[in-house]
């Protein structure tokens, strides 16, 4: 039964890695682009 709960414990935290990385790739995108926007022309 144990190892069931650090498997779990463990898809957990690689779901929540995912969430915070596309987050983090948005973030860098949007960035980006107002970067580009900002630019005259």
């Amino acid at each position: 039964m144990k190892t069931i709960k650090i498997q779990n414990d463990l898809a957990t935290e690689i779901k929540k890695e995912k969430k915070k990385s596309k987050i983090e790739i948005l973030t860098q995108e949007n960035e980006l682009l107002v970067k580009s926007l900002k630019k005259p022309g």
